[in-house]
Protein backbone atom coordinates (compact mmCIF):
# COMPACT_ATOMS: atom_id res chain seq x y z
CA UNK A 1 0.00 0.00 0.00
CA UNK A 2 2.67 2.57 0.89
CA UNK A 3 4.45 1.76 -2.46
CA UNK A 4 0.80 2.67 -4.01
CA UNK A 5 0.91 5.76 -2.74
CA UNK A 6 4.68 6.78 -3.54
CA UNK A 7 3.27 5.49 -7.45
CA UNK A 8 0.39 7.78 -6.87
CA UNK A 9 2.78 10.67 -5.36
CA UNK A 10 4.90 10.63 -8.25
CA UNK A 11 2.34 10.34 -11.04
CA UNK A 12 0.92 13.20 -9.24
CA UNK A 13 3.85 15.12 -9.50
CA UNK A 14 4.62 14.00 -12.64
CA UNK A 15 1.08 15.42 -13.96
CA UNK A 16 1.34 18.72 -11.96
CA UNK A 17 4.27 19.43 -13.88
CA UNK A 18 3.27 18.87 -17.55
CA UNK A 19 0.07 21.46 -16.34
CA UNK A 20 2.18 24.19 -16.30
CA UNK A 21 2.65 26.58 -18.86
CA UNK A 22 5.42 25.90 -21.92
CA UNK A 23 7.83 28.33 -21.77
CA UNK A 24 11.69 28.08 -21.69
CA UNK A 25 12.00 27.97 -17.71
CA UNK A 26 8.88 25.04 -17.74
CA UNK A 27 10.58 23.15 -20.17
CA UNK A 28 13.19 21.24 -18.47
CA UNK A 29 10.07 20.13 -16.34
CA UNK A 30 8.07 18.64 -18.79
CA UNK A 31 11.08 17.01 -20.29
CA UNK A 32 11.72 14.92 -16.74
CA UNK A 33 8.26 14.52 -16.07
CA UNK A 34 7.71 12.13 -19.58
CA UNK A 35 10.51 10.74 -18.49
CA UNK A 36 9.25 9.87 -14.63
CA UNK A 37 6.09 8.73 -16.20
CA UNK A 38 7.47 6.63 -19.00
CA UNK A 39 9.75 4.80 -16.18
CA UNK A 40 6.68 4.37 -14.45
CA UNK A 41 4.78 2.68 -16.99
CA UNK A 42 7.65 0.40 -17.76
CA UNK A 43 8.24 -1.17 -14.19
CA UNK A 44 4.53 -0.60 -13.17
CA UNK A 45 2.33 -2.25 -16.09
CA UNK A 46 -0.99 -1.25 -13.93
CA UNK A 47 -0.26 2.12 -14.16
CA UNK A 48 0.42 1.99 -18.39
CA UNK A 49 -3.01 3.53 -19.12
CA UNK A 50 -2.80 6.24 -16.96
CA UNK A 51 0.94 7.22 -17.69
CA UNK A 52 0.14 7.01 -21.51
CA UNK A 53 -3.04 9.50 -21.04
CA UNK A 54 -0.82 12.02 -19.49
CA UNK A 55 1.96 11.57 -21.79
CA UNK A 56 -0.33 12.03 -25.37
CA UNK A 57 -1.93 14.96 -23.46
CA UNK A 58 1.37 16.53 -24.85
CA UNK A 59 0.37 16.30 -28.63
CA UNK A 60 -2.97 17.77 -28.54
CA UNK A 61 -1.78 21.04 -30.49
CA UNK A 62 -1.28 18.71 -33.19
CA UNK A 63 -5.12 18.64 -34.02
CA UNK A 64 -4.16 22.32 -35.19
CA UNK A 65 -1.91 21.48 -38.10
CA UNK A 66 -3.47 18.37 -39.26
CA UNK A 67 -4.30 18.86 -42.67
CA UNK A 68 -2.57 22.34 -43.31
CA UNK A 69 0.75 20.51 -44.56
CA UNK A 70 1.67 18.24 -47.02
CA UNK A 71 3.16 14.20 -45.89
CA UNK A 72 6.55 13.58 -46.46
CA UNK A 73 7.52 10.19 -45.59
CA UNK A 74 11.35 11.11 -45.32
CA UNK A 75 10.56 13.60 -42.00
CA UNK A 76 8.57 13.30 -38.74
CA UNK A 77 5.09 14.99 -38.81
CA UNK A 78 6.81 17.26 -35.63
CA UNK A 79 9.68 18.37 -37.76
CA UNK A 80 7.77 19.40 -40.77
CA UNK A 81 5.43 21.24 -38.65
CA UNK A 82 7.84 23.02 -36.73
CA UNK A 83 9.79 24.70 -39.56
CA UNK A 84 6.15 25.71 -41.00
CA UNK A 85 5.09 27.18 -37.25
CA UNK A 86 8.54 28.94 -37.53
CA UNK A 87 7.78 30.93 -40.42
CA UNK A 88 4.04 31.14 -39.22
CA UNK A 89 5.82 32.58 -35.65
CA UNK A 90 7.67 35.24 -37.45
CA UNK A 91 4.65 36.65 -39.00
CA UNK A 92 2.49 36.50 -36.28
CA UNK A 93 3.48 39.76 -33.57
CA UNK A 94 3.85 38.46 -29.92
CA UNK A 95 5.45 34.59 -31.22
CA UNK A 96 7.70 33.05 -29.98
CA UNK A 97 9.95 30.37 -31.92
CA UNK A 98 11.69 29.15 -29.11
CA UNK A 99 8.19 28.11 -27.50
CA UNK A 100 7.36 26.37 -30.95
CA UNK A 101 10.64 24.59 -30.85
CA UNK A 102 9.96 23.60 -27.20
CA UNK A 103 6.42 22.31 -27.78
CA UNK A 104 7.77 20.16 -30.84
CA UNK A 105 10.67 18.85 -29.08
CA UNK A 106 8.55 17.72 -26.33
CA UNK A 107 5.86 15.68 -28.68
CA UNK A 108 8.97 13.99 -29.81
CA UNK A 109 9.99 12.65 -26.65
CA UNK A 110 6.51 12.08 -25.60
CA UNK A 111 6.51 9.53 -29.21
CA UNK A 112 9.55 7.91 -28.24
CA UNK A 113 8.25 6.97 -24.97
CA UNK A 114 4.43 6.05 -26.09
CA UNK A 115 6.65 3.60 -28.41
CA UNK A 116 9.11 2.59 -25.78
CA UNK A 117 6.06 1.90 -23.59
CA UNK A 118 4.27 -0.10 -25.86
CA UNK A 119 7.46 -2.44 -27.58
CA UNK A 120 8.09 -3.39 -23.73
CA UNK A 121 4.33 -4.16 -22.87
CA UNK A 122 4.63 -6.00 -26.63
CA UNK A 123 7.49 -7.90 -25.34
CA UNK A 124 6.07 -9.67 -22.10
CA UNK A 125 4.44 -13.51 -22.21
CA UNK A 126 1.25 -12.13 -20.95
CA UNK A 127 1.20 -9.31 -23.63
CA UNK A 128 -2.32 -9.67 -25.29
CA UNK A 129 -3.91 -9.38 -21.45
CA UNK A 130 -1.85 -6.21 -21.01
CA UNK A 131 -2.56 -4.46 -24.59
CA UNK A 132 -5.81 -5.64 -24.98
CA UNK A 133 -6.75 -3.02 -22.13
CA UNK A 134 -4.81 0.11 -23.79
CA UNK A 135 -6.85 2.57 -25.21
CA UNK A 136 -5.12 5.15 -28.05
CA UNK A 137 -8.84 6.48 -28.76
CA UNK A 138 -8.77 9.97 -30.51
CA UNK A 139 -5.05 10.32 -29.08
CA UNK A 140 -2.70 12.36 -31.48
CA UNK A 141 0.35 9.98 -32.59
CA UNK A 142 1.13 11.46 -35.49
CA UNK A 143 4.39 10.57 -36.87
CA UNK A 144 5.00 7.89 -34.34
CA UNK A 145 7.90 4.65 -34.48
CA UNK A 146 6.25 1.20 -33.68
CA UNK A 147 8.24 -0.55 -36.64
CA UNK A 148 8.63 -4.15 -35.59
CA UNK A 149 6.70 -3.36 -32.21
CA UNK A 150 3.83 -6.41 -31.17
CA UNK A 151 1.11 -4.06 -30.73
CA UNK A 152 -1.84 -6.67 -31.22
CA UNK A 153 -5.66 -5.86 -29.55
CA UNK A 154 -4.27 -2.47 -29.02
CA UNK A 155 -7.45 0.00 -29.16
CA UNK A 156 -6.57 3.01 -31.58
CA UNK A 157 -9.78 3.81 -32.46
CA UNK A 158 -10.41 7.46 -34.31
CA UNK A 159 -6.37 7.61 -33.16
CA UNK A 160 -4.41 10.12 -35.32
CA UNK A 161 -1.28 7.81 -36.87
CA UNK A 162 -0.84 10.59 -39.53
CA UNK A 163 3.07 9.43 -41.57
CA UNK A 164 3.45 6.87 -38.61
CA UNK A 165 5.83 4.16 -39.03
CA UNK A 166 4.16 0.62 -38.41
CA UNK A 167 6.43 -1.40 -41.09
CA UNK A 168 6.84 -4.91 -39.95
CA UNK A 169 4.86 -4.38 -36.95
CA UNK A 170 2.68 -7.30 -35.55
CA UNK A 171 -0.73 -5.58 -35.34
CA UNK A 172 -2.99 -8.74 -35.06
CA UNK A 173 -6.46 -7.92 -33.57
CA UNK A 174 -5.92 -4.25 -33.49
CA UNK A 175 -9.01 -1.85 -33.78
CA UNK A 176 -8.34 0.92 -35.93
CA UNK A 177 -11.78 1.99 -36.64
CA UNK A 178 -11.87 5.32 -38.16
CA UNK A 179 -8.24 5.67 -37.36
CA UNK A 180 -6.27 8.51 -39.42
CA UNK A 181 -3.65 6.83 -41.47
CA UNK A 182 -3.09 8.83 -44.07
CA UNK A 183 0.80 9.16 -45.28
CA UNK A 184 1.38 5.70 -42.86
CA UNK A 185 4.15 3.29 -43.09
CA UNK A 186 2.36 -0.42 -43.19
CA UNK A 187 5.16 -2.15 -44.81
CA UNK A 188 5.50 -5.94 -43.83
CA UNK A 189 2.80 -5.39 -41.18
CA UNK A 190 0.71 -8.29 -39.92
CA UNK A 191 -2.53 -6.62 -40.02
CA UNK A 192 -4.63 -10.12 -39.39
CA UNK A 193 -8.08 -9.55 -38.41
CA UNK A 194 -7.34 -5.75 -37.88
CA UNK A 195 -10.26 -3.43 -37.66
CA UNK A 196 -10.07 -0.94 -40.33
CA UNK A 197 -13.58 -0.19 -40.35
CA UNK A 198 -13.95 3.94 -41.78
CA UNK A 199 -10.20 4.58 -41.50
CA UNK A 200 -8.81 6.93 -43.69
CA UNK A 201 -5.70 5.26 -45.17
CA UNK A 202 -4.78 7.48 -48.42
CA UNK A 203 -0.87 7.70 -49.79
CA UNK A 204 -0.63 4.75 -46.73
CA UNK A 205 2.06 2.26 -47.53
CA UNK A 206 0.77 -1.50 -47.59
CA UNK A 207 3.34 -3.21 -49.65
CA UNK A 208 3.84 -6.75 -48.25
CA UNK A 209 1.36 -6.33 -45.27
CA UNK A 210 -1.12 -9.11 -44.43
CA UNK A 211 -5.07 -8.44 -44.01
CA UNK A 212 -6.07 -11.67 -44.10
CA UNK A 213 -9.72 -11.24 -42.18
CA UNK A 214 -9.45 -7.65 -42.01
CA UNK A 215 -12.50 -5.73 -41.09
CA UNK A 216 -12.58 -2.87 -43.74
CA UNK A 217 -16.28 -2.13 -44.28
CA UNK A 218 -16.76 1.42 -45.43
CA UNK A 219 -12.94 2.20 -45.88
CA UNK A 220 -11.60 4.52 -48.65
CA UNK A 221 -8.59 2.28 -50.20
CA UNK A 222 -9.31 4.21 -53.58
CA UNK A 223 -5.65 4.69 -55.61
CA UNK A 224 -3.62 2.42 -52.85
CA UNK A 225 -0.76 -0.01 -54.65
CA UNK A 226 -1.81 -3.32 -52.63
CA UNK A 227 -0.35 -5.45 -55.70
CA UNK A 228 -0.36 -9.27 -53.75
CA UNK A 229 -1.44 -8.48 -50.58
CA UNK A 230 -2.93 -11.23 -48.42
CA UNK A 231 -6.77 -10.01 -47.72
CA UNK A 232 -8.17 -13.47 -47.49
CA UNK A 233 -11.72 -13.26 -46.08
CA UNK A 234 -11.61 -9.79 -45.29
CA UNK A 235 -14.51 -7.84 -44.53
CA UNK A 236 -14.42 -4.95 -46.99
CA UNK A 237 -18.60 -4.19 -47.69
CA UNK A 238 -19.27 -1.16 -49.05
CA UNK A 239 -15.26 -0.16 -49.64
CA UNK A 240 -14.31 2.34 -51.95
CA UNK A 241 -11.10 0.87 -54.16
CA UNK A 242 -11.65 2.89 -57.07
CA UNK A 243 -8.22 2.76 -59.04
CA UNK A 244 -7.16 0.42 -55.99
CA UNK A 245 -3.93 -1.99 -57.75
CA UNK A 246 -4.73 -5.33 -56.45
CA UNK A 247 -2.81 -7.20 -59.20
CA UNK A 248 -2.13 -11.20 -58.08
CA UNK A 249 -3.58 -10.00 -54.77
CA UNK A 250 -5.75 -12.97 -52.34
CA UNK A 251 -8.79 -12.30 -51.70
CA UNK A 252 -10.25 -16.24 -51.29
CA UNK A 253 -13.49 -15.74 -49.51
CA UNK A 254 -13.84 -11.83 -48.98
CA UNK A 255 -16.66 -9.88 -48.58
CA UNK A 256 -16.91 -7.32 -51.21
CA UNK A 257 -21.03 -6.87 -51.29
CA UNK A 258 -21.40 -3.27 -52.56
CA UNK A 259 -17.84 -2.12 -53.17
CA UNK A 260 -17.11 0.53 -55.69
CA UNK A 261 -14.10 -1.06 -57.62
CA UNK A 262 -14.24 1.53 -60.45
CA UNK A 263 -11.70 0.60 -62.64
CA UNK A 264 -9.45 -1.05 -60.40
CA UNK A 265 -6.95 -3.95 -61.60
CA UNK A 266 -7.25 -6.91 -60.19
CA UNK A 267 -5.93 -8.97 -62.98
CA UNK A 268 -4.38 -12.04 -61.89
CA UNK A 269 -6.39 -11.71 -58.78
CA UNK A 270 -6.94 -14.59 -56.91
CA UNK A 271 -11.12 -14.38 -55.49
CA UNK A 272 -12.43 -17.59 -55.82
CA UNK A 273 -15.78 -17.74 -53.81
CA UNK A 274 -15.65 -14.02 -53.04
CA UNK A 275 -18.86 -12.38 -52.49
CA UNK A 276 -19.14 -9.40 -54.60
CA UNK A 277 -22.79 -8.63 -54.99
CA UNK A 278 -23.54 -5.28 -55.85
CA UNK A 279 -20.38 -4.54 -56.60
CA UNK A 280 -19.07 -1.52 -58.67
CA UNK A 281 -16.67 -3.04 -61.40
CA UNK A 282 -17.07 -0.76 -64.20
CA UNK A 283 -14.74 -0.39 -66.39
CA UNK A 284 -12.45 -2.75 -64.18
CA UNK A 285 -9.18 -5.19 -64.84
CA UNK A 286 -9.66 -8.20 -64.30
CA UNK A 287 -7.59 -10.01 -66.88
CA UNK A 288 -6.57 -13.97 -65.49
CA UNK A 289 -8.73 -13.50 -62.84
CA UNK A 290 -10.04 -16.43 -60.25
CA UNK A 291 -13.02 -15.82 -59.29
CA UNK A 292 -14.43 -19.31 -59.52
CA UNK A 293 -17.55 -19.57 -57.24
CA UNK A 294 -17.79 -16.16 -56.61
CA UNK A 295 -21.41 -13.87 -56.29
CA UNK A 296 -21.20 -11.27 -58.66
CA UNK A 297 -25.50 -11.17 -58.58
CA UNK A 298 -26.55 -7.57 -59.62
CA UNK A 299 -23.25 -6.54 -60.09
CA UNK A 300 -21.99 -3.52 -62.45
CA UNK A 301 -19.03 -4.84 -64.69
CA UNK A 302 -20.36 -2.63 -67.22
CA UNK A 303 -17.01 -2.32 -70.05
CA UNK A 304 -14.93 -4.12 -67.53
CA UNK A 305 -11.72 -6.50 -68.89
CA UNK A 306 -12.18 -9.69 -68.18
CA UNK A 307 -10.34 -11.86 -70.69
CA UNK A 308 -8.88 -15.20 -69.63
CA UNK A 309 -11.21 -14.87 -66.27
CA UNK A 310 -12.09 -17.77 -64.69
CA UNK A 311 -16.01 -17.82 -63.53
CA UNK A 312 -16.56 -21.36 -63.50
CA UNK A 313 -19.77 -21.48 -61.52
CA UNK A 314 -19.91 -18.05 -60.80
CA UNK A 315 -22.91 -16.17 -59.63
CA UNK A 316 -23.98 -13.30 -62.29
CA UNK A 317 -26.93 -13.19 -62.28
CA UNK A 318 -28.92 -9.88 -62.74
CA UNK A 319 -25.28 -8.64 -63.33
CA UNK A 320 -24.84 -6.06 -66.04
CA UNK A 321 -21.98 -7.06 -68.70
CA UNK A 322 -22.33 -4.37 -71.10
CA UNK A 323 -19.63 -4.01 -73.53
CA UNK A 324 -17.40 -5.89 -71.67
CA UNK A 325 -14.47 -7.93 -72.97
CA UNK A 326 -14.73 -11.52 -72.60
CA UNK A 327 -12.68 -13.24 -74.72
CA UNK A 328 -11.26 -16.56 -73.61
CA UNK A 329 -13.38 -16.46 -70.25
CA UNK A 330 -14.21 -19.87 -68.37
CA UNK A 331 -17.85 -19.29 -67.58
CA UNK A 332 -18.92 -23.76 -67.16
CA UNK A 333 -21.68 -23.72 -64.68
CA UNK A 334 -21.64 -20.22 -64.28
CA UNK A 335 -25.76 -18.58 -63.90
CA UNK A 336 -26.14 -15.99 -65.84
CA UNK A 337 -30.30 -15.81 -65.62
CA UNK A 338 -31.11 -12.06 -66.26
CA UNK A 339 -27.84 -11.01 -67.21
CA UNK A 340 -27.58 -7.63 -69.28
CA UNK A 341 -24.52 -8.62 -71.86
CA UNK A 342 -25.79 -5.98 -74.95
CA UNK A 343 -22.43 -4.99 -77.01
CA UNK A 344 -20.03 -7.33 -75.42
CA UNK A 345 -17.81 -8.99 -77.14
CA UNK A 346 -17.35 -13.20 -75.88
CA UNK A 347 -14.50 -14.92 -78.27
CA UNK A 348 -13.21 -18.64 -77.41
CA UNK A 349 -15.43 -18.92 -74.09
CA UNK A 350 -16.38 -21.80 -72.14
CA UNK A 351 -19.95 -21.78 -71.54
CA UNK A 352 -20.33 -26.00 -70.23
CA UNK A 353 -23.22 -26.05 -68.26
CA UNK A 354 -23.82 -22.05 -68.19
CA UNK A 355 -27.36 -20.77 -67.22
CA UNK A 356 -28.52 -18.06 -70.17
CA UNK A 357 -31.96 -18.29 -69.24
CA UNK A 358 -33.30 -14.88 -70.43
CA UNK A 359 -30.13 -13.55 -70.78
CA UNK A 360 -29.97 -10.10 -72.79
CA UNK A 361 -27.69 -10.81 -75.70
CA UNK A 362 -28.80 -7.72 -77.91
CA UNK A 363 -25.58 -6.55 -80.17
CA UNK A 364 -23.43 -8.61 -79.16
CA UNK A 365 -21.10 -10.89 -80.67
CA UNK A 366 -19.91 -15.34 -80.01
CA UNK A 367 -17.18 -16.53 -81.65
CA UNK A 368 -15.93 -19.66 -80.90
CA UNK A 369 -18.02 -20.75 -78.26
CA UNK A 370 -17.91 -23.72 -76.37
CA UNK A 371 -21.55 -25.11 -75.69
CA UNK A 372 -22.74 -28.59 -74.56
CA UNK A 373 -26.11 -30.21 -74.11
CA UNK A 374 -26.50 -28.82 -70.68
CA UNK A 375 -26.14 -24.78 -71.61
CA UNK A 376 -29.19 -23.67 -70.79
CA UNK A 377 -30.45 -20.74 -73.39
CA UNK A 378 -34.42 -20.17 -72.61
CA UNK A 379 -35.12 -16.58 -74.71
CA UNK A 380 -31.66 -16.47 -75.63
CA UNK A 381 -32.46 -18.27 -78.83
CA UNK A 382 -32.95 -15.48 -80.69
CA UNK A 383 -29.26 -14.96 -80.49
CA UNK A 384 -27.97 -18.01 -80.40
CA UNK A 385 -29.03 -21.70 -82.11
CA UNK A 386 -27.27 -24.79 -81.92
CA UNK A 387 -26.63 -27.98 -83.63
CA UNK A 388 -27.64 -31.17 -81.78
CA UNK A 389 -27.00 -33.75 -84.47
CA UNK A 390 -23.85 -32.80 -85.98
CA UNK A 391 -20.98 -32.14 -83.35
CA UNK A 392 -19.41 -29.13 -85.30
CA UNK A 393 -18.37 -25.32 -83.89
CA UNK A 394 -19.54 -21.82 -84.51
CA UNK A 395 -16.25 -20.79 -86.52
CA UNK A 396 -18.21 -21.90 -89.54
CA UNK A 397 -20.35 -19.03 -89.13
CA UNK A 398 -16.84 -17.17 -91.12
CA UNK A 399 -17.86 -17.41 -94.28
CA UNK A 400 -14.04 -17.55 -95.42
CA UNK A 401 -13.66 -20.65 -94.62
CA UNK A 402 -16.81 -22.08 -97.43
CA UNK A 403 -17.24 -21.98 -101.19
CA UNK A 404 -20.53 -22.86 -103.00
CA UNK A 405 -19.09 -26.12 -105.79
CA UNK A 406 -20.17 -26.06 -108.91
CA UNK A 407 -23.33 -27.63 -108.02
CA UNK A 408 -24.38 -24.19 -105.91
CA UNK A 409 -24.12 -25.90 -102.53
CA UNK A 410 -21.62 -24.87 -100.12
CA UNK A 411 -18.34 -26.66 -99.22
CA UNK A 412 -15.60 -26.55 -96.89
CA UNK A 413 -12.98 -25.00 -98.54
CA UNK A 414 -9.62 -27.45 -99.06
CA UNK A 415 -7.33 -24.70 -97.71
CA UNK A 416 -8.89 -24.34 -94.35
CA UNK A 417 -9.06 -28.09 -93.67
CA UNK A 418 -5.78 -28.36 -91.65
CA UNK A 419 -6.37 -25.27 -89.79
CA UNK A 420 -10.22 -27.18 -89.06
CA UNK A 421 -8.25 -29.98 -87.46
CA UNK A 422 -5.80 -27.80 -85.57
CA UNK A 423 -8.86 -25.69 -84.49
CA UNK A 424 -10.45 -29.18 -83.33
CA UNK A 425 -7.53 -30.17 -81.57
CA UNK A 426 -7.68 -27.13 -79.24
CA UNK A 427 -11.20 -27.78 -78.21
CA UNK A 428 -10.63 -31.78 -77.84
CA UNK A 429 -7.65 -30.34 -74.70
CA UNK A 430 -10.25 -28.50 -73.62
CA UNK A 431 -12.87 -31.63 -73.58
CA UNK A 432 -9.81 -33.72 -71.79
CA UNK A 433 -10.21 -31.79 -68.89
CA UNK A 434 -14.20 -32.07 -68.36
CA UNK A 435 -14.52 -35.79 -69.88
CA UNK A 436 -18.45 -34.22 -70.18
CA UNK A 437 -18.86 -33.08 -73.87
CA UNK A 438 -20.62 -35.61 -75.89
CA UNK A 439 -21.18 -32.83 -78.46
CA UNK A 440 -20.09 -29.61 -79.93
CA UNK A 441 -22.90 -26.83 -80.96
CA UNK A 442 -22.68 -23.75 -83.51
CA UNK A 443 -24.44 -20.58 -84.17
CA UNK A 444 -25.30 -19.86 -87.94
CA UNK A 445 -25.43 -16.77 -89.48
CA UNK A 446 -27.82 -15.97 -92.46
CA UNK A 447 -28.56 -11.81 -93.37
CA UNK A 448 -31.91 -11.01 -94.65
CA UNK A 449 -32.86 -8.08 -95.51
CA UNK A 450 -34.23 -6.29 -92.41
CA UNK A 451 -32.79 -8.29 -89.59
CA UNK A 452 -30.35 -10.85 -89.02
CA UNK A 453 -31.46 -14.07 -88.47
CA UNK A 454 -29.84 -16.98 -86.77
CA UNK A 455 -29.96 -20.65 -88.18
CA UNK A 456 -28.29 -24.10 -87.53
CA UNK A 457 -26.06 -25.10 -90.13
CA UNK A 458 -27.67 -28.59 -90.67
CA UNK A 459 -31.44 -26.74 -91.99
CA UNK A 460 -28.79 -24.32 -93.99
CA UNK A 461 -25.72 -25.85 -95.34
CA UNK A 462 -26.52 -30.04 -95.20
CA UNK A 463 -23.08 -30.66 -97.35
CA UNK A 464 -20.84 -28.99 -94.88
CA UNK A 465 -22.92 -30.24 -91.54
CA UNK A 466 -21.71 -33.96 -93.40
CA UNK A 467 -18.26 -33.07 -93.86
CA UNK A 468 -17.63 -30.91 -90.67
CA UNK A 469 -19.16 -34.19 -88.93
CA UNK A 470 -16.18 -36.62 -90.62
CA UNK A 471 -13.56 -33.97 -89.45
CA UNK A 472 -14.91 -34.35 -86.25
CA UNK A 473 -14.77 -38.04 -86.20
CA UNK A 474 -11.73 -38.26 -87.52
CA UNK A 475 -9.75 -36.06 -84.83
CA UNK A 476 -11.91 -37.31 -81.87
CA UNK A 477 -10.53 -40.85 -83.16
CA UNK A 478 -7.09 -39.28 -83.34
CA UNK A 479 -7.85 -38.51 -79.78
CA UNK A 480 -8.83 -41.57 -78.56
CA UNK A 481 -6.18 -43.51 -79.45
CA UNK A 482 -3.58 -41.05 -77.87
CA UNK A 483 -5.00 -40.20 -74.84
CA UNK A 484 -7.47 -43.41 -74.53
CA UNK A 485 -10.08 -41.24 -73.39
CA UNK A 486 -13.56 -41.81 -75.28
CA UNK A 487 -15.35 -38.51 -76.51
CA UNK A 488 -18.50 -40.16 -77.26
Amino acid sequence: ASEERRIDERFDNAVQSLSQKLNEDTYPDHMRAIRALQYMALNNPTYAQRCLDAICDCNQWMGNYLGKFAIDDKDSYVDRTLTEEKRIAKINEGSNDIITLHRERRSQEALKAVASILKKIGSYPSKNNLLAKLDFSDKMLCGINLSDAKIEWVNFNKAYLNNANLSSAGLQKASLGGSHLEGANLSSANMQEVDLSDANLSSVNLTGCSLSGAKMRGTNLSYLDMQGIDLMDADMEGAKLIQTQLQSADLNNANMQGVDLTEADLSGAELPDANLESANLSNSYLQGADFQGSNFKGANLKNAKMQGANLASVDLSEANLAGAKMHGVFLSNANLTNANLPDTLINGAILLGCDLSHVNLQNSTFTNILFDESTSRDHAGDYIEVIKKYPILGRLKEASIIESNEEEDWIIKPSEREGLKDFYRDIISEIMKNRKLSKLEVRGLMTGDDDYYYHTFDEIYPAISEELALIWEEIRDEAYKEKGVALR
